[in-house]
């Protein structure tokens, strides 16, 4: 069997991912000196922003265009017993993960009606997304 893929490894793609970015406030507690200041002056680690003078929230979610070279690719084939003898292809792309730090590496698993040739058709889609969030 011969199966046609939109894309093929090594080639760099773009695709939407949703990430959250957090809200960083200034310290209310220690307004944002990162030490709390006893009667007698002397100064404590605050217990709130750990000394940092800022704390932050889980913030937004967003939807953000990714841009990353194919790996592999995976295609699962499910030969479905019905009436039509229809063959499902589902064709599901790998894409290294430069997001995480870690020793190992990761992908992001994106299926193939998910991925984008350029930016801008990848932007264009979130725009499209977006159209229907009202805040």
């Amino acid at each position: 069997m011969n199966i046609e893929t939109k894309h093929d490894i090594g080639n760099t793609v773009y695709f939407i991912k949703t990430v959250s970015i957090p809200t960083i406030y200034q310290c209310n507690m220690c307004l944002g000196e990162g030490i709390i200041y006893r009667k007698d002056n002397s100064g404590i680690e605050c217990p709130k922003c750990h000394g940092n003078k800022t704390y932050s929230d889980s913030g937004s979610i967003k939807e953000v265009v990714k841009k990353g070279i194919i790996d592999h690719i995976e295609i699962n084939i499910d030969n479905k017993c019905n009436l039509e003898h229809k063959i499902e292809i589902d064709i599901c792309y790998y894409i290294e993960n430069d997001d995480i730090e870690s020793e190992y590496v990761k992908y992001d698993e994106i299926y193939e009606d998910k991925l984008y040739d350029t930016y801008e058709e990848a932007e264009k889609h979130i725009k499209k997304i977006c159209a229907g969030y009202t805040s």
